[in-house]
């Protein structure tokens, strides 16, 4: 069987740059690029110079880039992101040899490129992960340990015409582990509600899919619409808003002091804002019809 070649061995050879951030590539002008890796650091770099215009190849040994991490299906939803953004990802790889601008792959195939780029890092899984990436958001929280632990409920996303996935663990309507990927506002609010260990809002679905809070509406005959959650970071309820509006909280900041809705995320600001408005506008009590 023959050998698969060493990224550490290549590190002193022409044209072979060890990157340890995403930044290190910022003054590379190749006109193509080819980063070994699979963790979060080489989707990150392959991400940045995708988006400068760089022909870039992703080689990894996992079927996927993060797949230790992510799983089958959120790794693979992963890869799909950053093929629509010009990136071929060559998973499973095993590179025998690189020489004179090419990368030898077991398979028979090579890849040319004006320069190779080694990107390992050490994130595996129990760690948390931000992705720091133009291309897709990619967050994983707590430890995958404790989604298997006693009182345990698995809520999963699968959405792949988009590309979006959620897998959330939750014990006592607290966030104990999630992988999300292509959900940036549920990655926001959800690490929010995470860090402070705080209860999740009942309408689950909503959160993941950034869905819009009910509209604002003049009719308050609705005990349902009053207790619609706008701030989901905080739990904060069009109620609750309301009541601080009418005890003298008459902007969206004096609000967010009073609830403290929109200081996290702030997804909910404008939502907060047009409530304002519509309460601003409301006839007040004795005057004229």
């Amino acid at each position: 069987m023959t050998a698969l070649l060493d990224p550490g061995a290549l590190a002193c050879e022409a044209g072979v740059i060890p990157i340890r951030t995403a930044e290190d590539c910022a003054g590379l002008t190749p006109t193509r690029a080819l980063v070994w890796g699979g963790g979060a650091l080489a989707v990150e770099v392959a991400s940045a110079l995708a988006a400068r215009g760089i022909r870039t190849s992703l080689v990894c040994t996992q079927p996927n880039p993060l797949h230790d991490l992510l799983g089958d299906t959120a790794s693979g939803m992963l890869t799909a992101h950053l093929e629509q953004a010009g990136i071929t990802v060559l998973g499973s790889a095993s590179p025998l040899r690189y020489s004179d601008g090419r990368l030898s792959l077991a398979d028979g195939s090579a890849l040319s490129t004006d320069v190779l780029l080694l990107a390992r890092d050490t994130t595996g899984p129990g760690e948390p992960l931000r992705l720091r990436s133009a291309v897709v958001d990619v967050a994983c929280l707590g430890e995958p340990d404790a989604a298997e632990g006693p009182g345990v409920r698995q809520i999963t996303l699968t959405d792949p015409g988009r590309n979006r996935y959620a897998r959330l663990a939750v014990r006592d309507d607290k966030i104990v582990a999630a992988v999300l990927v292509g959900l940036p506002q549920a990655i926001a609010t959800l690490g929010l509600l995470h860090r402070r260990g705080q209860y999740l809002p009942a309408d689950r679905l909503g959160l993941l899919l950034d869905l819009p809070a009910r509209p604002a509406s003049t009719d308050t005959g609705s005990g349902q619409l009053e207790d619609t959650v706008i701030c989901l970071c905080n739990n904060v309820s069009r109620r609750t808003l309301a009541a601080a509006w009418q005890a003298g909280a008459r902007t969206q900041t004096a609000l967010a002091t009073a609830t403290r809705a929109a200081t996290g995320c702030g997804g909910c600001g404008p939502t907060v804002q047009e409530l304002c408005g519509i309460w601003a506008a409301e006839p007040k009590e004795g005057s004229a019809a």
